[in-house]
């Protein structure tokens, strides 16, 4: 019997192979789509007869799969176990989210572009940060190349210029030097003089357009015996400056007088060369410094600390018997031998060396030698004597007193003198000012405060002038 089954309508129901259709390669959802991986179709339903049907067509509907063996407790309990041993740390919910924020991050930084990385709010950071960084590197370099364009002999004229502005380099020896000459020749005038050598002599100290005569009308004679010159200048800039002076003229008396002068170098000559002066106006007359004595002023009875002290009468009077007078004659004729028997082996004398002879020997007329209150002589100790001495000059009546301190150290029955007497600051009797303090009032004539006396105008010399024939 042939099997009829086996025809075209069987195979009609039977599935054959499925063709393969290609990917389409222009679709844009298949660029980054994940490998399927290959399955296995499951076997289609056959009508054949012949073929065994499959384990669930013969259970039929209603059967149920054989049911797997259920783990005891003991096995579920060592599950669980071994999973918390490997379990990963629990993470909390921040660490959770920053971990996904850098995952992120990085997935997004590696797959955007250069222009989209720095760009926003990113490129005005960038820039600023590139700012902060640069702008130290640019103020040095700023300061190096500034530094650069001044060297030193750049810095040392600039130096020098502005100290020539303020007048530091201003000649003061020379024209201080040039300033007393002008002054003897200013100062002195004769209206007899009939040469007018003083105009011919004035000539040299004065700058074109100025009175030759400096001020002086013709009349009257002065002549100046001494002049002095103060030896620092008021400097107005790098080529003025004020000169003061003092003379003295015929009858004794002092003058003072200030004379603006300019200083320069002659166009033609080196700055090695010494200054040409001129007066830029005629001399000044100006006050002298008062002369009234020393204001009221403190006694020096005090020690070194200040407390009080008093004489010792008997030291004293022996130190000005028997011992300062043959010292202080040795001391002016700087006599070595016999200083040695008054001096310590290590005090270095040196006397007047007979410049100021004494002949007699010199006087000592008071000694005090203070200590303070309660205190006594101790050998070994230096104290300083204040002596008042007599000279008589040689070959004459004429007689001078000064006073002296003196440093003393005592050597029990016996004194040494340390180092030379040198002029005493102040004198043990004097406390105060002899002319009065000029803040105070006086009453009187204004003129016996100052040692200079009013000058007195003198009477005019009646002259003639010279007629046309010279007669």
């Amino acid at each position: 019997m042939v099997d009829n089954h086996s025809d075209a309508f069987d195979s009609a129901f039977t599935p054959g192979p499925r063709p393969e259709v290609p990917a389409a390669t222009s679709d844009p959802r298949t660029w980054d789509a994940p490998p399927v991986e290959p399955t296995v179709a499951a076997a289609a339903p056959s009508f054949n007869p012949s073929e065994p049907a499959p384990e669930s067509r013969r259970r039929g509907r209603g059967s149920k799969a054989p049911a797997a063996a259920k783990p005891s407790k003991a096995e579920l309990k060592a599950a669980k176990q071994e999973a918390s041993k490997t379990k990963a740390p629990k993470q909390s919910r921040k660490e959770r989210q920053a971990a996904e924020v850098r995952a992120k991050a990085v997935d997004k930084k590696s797959s955007i572009s250069l222009g989209q990385r720095y760009g926003g709010n990113r490129k005005y950071w960038l820039l600023l940060s590139a700012a902060l960084v640069l702008s130290p590197v640019l103020s040095l370099t700023s300061l190096a190349v500034g530094g650069a364009k001044a060297n030193k002999s750049d810095i040392a004229a600039a130096v020098d210029q502005a100290l020539k502005d303020r007048g530091s380099n201003f000649p003061t020896g020379q024209a201080v030097m040039w300033s007393g000459q002008v002054v003897r020749t200013w100062g002195t005038w004769d209206s007899s003089d009939q040469t007018d050598q003083r105009s011919v002599l004035l000539s040299q100290y004065l700058s074109r357009g100025l009175d030759p005569s400096a001020g002086w009308n013709g009349a009257g004679k002065q002549e100046v015996l001494y002049s002095t010159v103060n030896p620092v200048p008021t400097i107005v800039d790098a080529n003025h400056a004020w000169v003061d002076a003092s003379y003295q003229i015929q009858d004794g008396t002092w003058r003072c007088v200030s004379l603006p002068i300019y200083a320069y170098h002659p166009k033609g000559f080196t700055s090695a060369t010494s200054y040409a002066f001129a007066l830029t106006a005629n001399p000044v007359p100006v006050a002298c410094a008062p002369r009234t004595g020393a204001p009221t002023i403190s006694s020096n009875q005090v020690d070194a600390a200040g407390k009080p002290t008093s004489d010792d009468q008997v030291s004293g009077q022996k130190l000005q018997t028997e011992y300062f007078p043959g010292f202080f004659a040795a001391w002016a004729a700087s006599d070595q031998a016999t200083l040695k028997q008054y001096a310590t082996n290590d005090a270095e004398l040196v006397g007047l060396g007979g410049a100021f002879d004494s002949t007699p020997a010199p006087t000592i007329n008071e000694v005090h030698l203070p200590l303070s209150n309660g205190a006594k002589i101790t050998s070994g100790q230096t104290y300083t004597a204040t002596v008042s001495v007599t000279w008589t000059v040689a070959g004459s009546t004429a007689q001078l007193t000064s006073w002296y301190d003196v440093k003393l150290r005592n050597g029990g029955n016996q004194w040494f003198v340390t180092g030379e007497p040198t002029p005493v600051e102040q004198q043990t009797n004097v406390g105060g000012s002899q002319a009065g303090d000029i803040s105070t009032p006086q009453t009187g004539d204004k003129a016996n405060l100052w040692t200079t006396p009013k000058p007195t105008a003198p009477t005019a010399e009646k002259t003639t002038s010279p007629t046309a024939d010279g007669q």
